[in-house]
């Protein structure tokens, strides 16, 4: 449950936020991140 909102957050912040730096840093971090976080 808590990953499934994680994710729908990391899209809504993708789709309003206008700021490109931004984006880039929570790919990076979500790509990093992945599997810890499907595992945790």
């Amino acid at each position: 449950m808590y990953m499934f909102l994680d994710y729908y957050h990391y899209n809504t912040e993708r789709k309003f936020r206008q700021d490109k730096i931004h984006k880039i840093c929570l790919d990076k971090f979500y790509k990093q991140n992945y599997n810890k976080i499907i595992q945790a």
